[in-house]
């Protein structure tokens, strides 16, 4: 979104000129209603918001503080106060570490006082610094970085915190130009690493496909792969190595008895497989089927998956239906 990229498969584009990607990003930011860019000086200020809304940041104190409790509510408490703190509240983060230390939940190791000071001195660096090195919670870790460089860029280069959160401080908090730096190598790193939180910088792209192909290499995963890239392939993704993957689930779906639950996936896919004008990327489904002793069952169910879709009452069948029909397809 930032660069303006949306991939290069003349099926992702409509008909329009070639500026139609920065009309579009103003456009969706009127019709969110979302307020103003305020951070770095930028060039950008549409892009970075609607980049900031892709990362889930909160533009009210409301919806910022209806966060943070429900990150308290998960167990994650630090992570709260960092939440209010990057987001420019300090008064919120001393609210919320003041009923922290006062119902017991978390210990009182005089983070308050560094978080309500304008600037740290020699002894709170230094002891920002051990109190850094002991910490095991990650958010814990991040804030006190932050309090003792009082640069959010510090904590961009750690991995102490989520990549949509290092992001939405390089988005806040970086020119241009570091900008589409930081961004770039993020997307290459999560790209070689499989790192599934990568998909909010690669977008459901020709990318996003090498990096789910290497999150497949390294966990064998392949049903969150075919679920993750589903909407955008064939639609706008023409990439076997999707139709290999998909074949793959089938068989891991045969081998659950998900038999159901195959069809149904096929039925929906099959429906949002199609382009602008309606029509179908799939080949027409068969309209019969030759009996025949001895059919593989992959087949088999592929015959009977074209059936429901054909019948488009895929719910009329259930899980024991679709299991004999197969085993008679199978033995005659």
């Amino acid at each position: 979104m930032w660069a303006e990229d949306i991939a290069t498969d003349e099926r992702r584009y409509a008909q329009g000129s070639p500026v139609a990607v920065a009309e579009a990003i103003t456009g969706l930011i009127t019709s969110k209603s979302i307020p103003q860019f305020e951070g770095a000086r930028t060039g950008f200020p549409e892009h970075r918001q609607l980049c900031l809304a892709l990362c889930g940041w909160k533009f009210t104190i409301e919806t910022l503080e209806e966060e943070c409790q429900e990150l308290i509510e998960r167990g994650q408490y630090y992570l709260a106060i960092v939440q209010a703190v990057l987001h420019g509240y300090k008064h919120i983060a001393l609210n919320l570490l003041r009923s922290l230390i006062r119902s017991k939940t978390i210990p009182n190791i005089g983070l308050g006082a560094l978080l309500a000071s304008t600037e740290i001195n020699e002894e709170q660096h230094e002891m920002c610094l051990w109190m850094e090195a002991d910490a095991e919670d990650p958010a814990l870790k991040a804030l006190l970085t932050y309090l003792t460089t009082g640069d959010w860029r510090t904590v961009m280069k750690t991995t102490y915190l989520d990549s949509d959160y290092r992001i939405a401080l390089g988005l806040k908090y970086l020119n241009d130009t570091e900008l589409s730096g930081f961004l770039q190598g993020e997307t290459a790193r999560a790209v070689r690493n499989g790192d599934l939180e990568g998909i909010l910088l690669t977008g459901l792209t020709e990318p996003a496909m090498d990096l789910l192909q290497t999150y497949i290499n390294k966990t064998g995963d392949v049903q969150t792969a075919v679920l993750a890239s589903a909407y955008a392939n064939p639609r706008y993704i023409d990439d076997m190595r999707w139709d290999v993957w998909k074949g793959t689930y089938f068989e891991q779906m045969q081998t659950w008895r998900a038999f159901h639950e195959r069809a149904r996936f096929t039925v929906q896919h099959n429906a949002l497989a199609v382009d602008r004008d309606g029509r179908s990327y799939k080949q027409s489904p068969v309209t019969t089927i030759d009996i025949v002793r001895g059919v593989p069952i992959r087949a088999a169910m592929e015959s009977l998956d074209f059936l429901l879709l054909e019948k488009a009452v895929p719910h009329a069948y259930n899980a024991d239906d679709i299991y004999r029909a197969a085993l008679f397809v199978v033995s005659g």
